[in-house]
């Protein structure tokens, strides 16, 4: 079956690309042709509109200068520059996601989709619907999919926070929207009661895509080898940079005695196949983000997560429950009081790890089937 994919931008964001290639690399395992509809992070925007904003910028520079301040960009250059890929997410996306041209707005993505040849939707995963994070959230609910007469799912799909986020009158469209979905699945526990309390469905939680594919998948994608470690590195995966947050890293890597790898989404953009690398072969990881927990996970490592409270706590909060770990997870305003929380029982993990991806793909493939079956209708 031809599957289109509606998740967030394919933008500079390890994570987000990673479980992108994940999902369309396990539909790919069971039979199916995936293509990702690639909608841009913004909108068009009229060129009058345009034009004002530069002239505007232009003169708040002309007048800055004067008084000895730096140049003003107009907020449409400001988020192009924000939207534009760095080389290695271009590259990342070039060899390994199929996708579409990017493609915004209800008409574009159904005749998209019509050319595309595509016979179902598969909303998810990560933060596809949070409020702010996606051009066109009734994209992220499939409206389009009823012009084609088409199913969809949902598999893995994130609110990101544990509060409903939406007004009224956005909470009835979102209802009438995902009413229609052949299956629904969600990645928080909090997103399960979410969908029940304000959008009358029963959800499943699920794994993210990046744990349906194991250590030796990324292993083949990076180069990794065994990803035993031994590099007498800490990997540090911060989304957020903060004093606080260097200091406690540093003090670490010392008591530790190992070096510090650092890295960031925009910080130098390593290659996505290096970052994975860098879980593989480091001998303990510190990271803000909820990814950078996933893959300490998926390669069994020793590490430390700090909440990240803007980003949304829930996903970290959920995903080290579901294993055991919550004491892995740190207050970023407590890190001085830090305890060492003791080693991990990656035998425990690992087993639990394996029954989760089970019944996630027994969802999955379920989902799939009943969307084939409103194809045939």
């Amino acid at each position: 079956m031809r599957i289109g994919i509606i998740t967030q931008p394919l933008v500079n964001n390890y994570g987000g690309l990673l479980q992108n290639y994940a999902l369309q690399e396990t539909l790919r395992r069971m039979g199916h042709d995936p293509v990702t509809i690639d909608q841009p992070m913004f909108g068009p925007v009229p060129a009058a509109k345009e034009a004002f904003a530069r002239a505007k910028a232009r003169l708040a520079s002309a007048l800055g200068a004067l008084r000895g301040r730096p140049a003003v960009e107009s907020k449409y250059e400001a988020r192009r520059r924000l939207a534009e890929r760095l080389p290695y997410a271009s590259s990342f996306v070039s060899a390994h996601i199929s996708s579409t041209g990017k493609i915004y707005g209800r008409r574009a993505m159904a005749q998209a989709a019509r050319q595309a040849g595509i016979e179902g939707l598969v909303v998810g995963s990560d933060q596809v619907w949070r409020k702010g994070m996606n051009p066109r959230m009734e994209a992220c609910f499939g409206d389009f999919a009823g012009d084609l007469g088409i199913g969809v799912m949902a598999y893995a799909a994130s609110f990101g926070v544990d509060q409903w986020q939406f007004d009224d009158a956005e909470t009835e469209l979102y209802a009438r929207l995902i009413g229609r979905f052949c299956a629904v699945s969600v990645r928080e526990a909090s997103g399960v009661g979410l969908c029940r309390d304000h959008l009358r469905v029963e959800a499943s939680q699920v794994l993210d895509p990046t744990m349906l594919l194991g250590r030796a998948d990324y292993g083949l994608l990076a180069g990794a080898g065994s990803g035993r470690g031994g590099s007498g590195r800490l990997f540090a995966y911060i989304l957020d940079a903060g004093e606080g947050k260097s200091r406690f890293i540093g003090r670490l890597a010392r008591e530790r005695g190992l070096a510090v790898a650092w890295a960031s989404p925009g910080g130098g953009g390593i290659a996505v196949e290096e970052w994975v690398r860098n879980f593989a072969e480091a001998d303990f990881v510190v990271c803000d983000s909820f990814h950078g927990a996933v893959f300490s996970i998926i390669f069994n490592k020793d590490f430390l997560a700090i909440s990240n409270p803007a980003r949304g706590n829930t996903r970290f909060s959920s995903l080290l429950a579901m294993f055991g770990l919550g004491a892995r997870l740190l207050d970023e305003g407590r890190l001085g009081e830090a305890a060492d929380p003791g080693a991990v029982d990656w035998d425990c993990v690992n087993g639990e790890l394996a029954r989760q991806r089970e019944a996630s793909l027994a969802f999955l493939r379920g989902g799939l089937a009943k969307l084939n079956n409103k194809q045939a209708e």
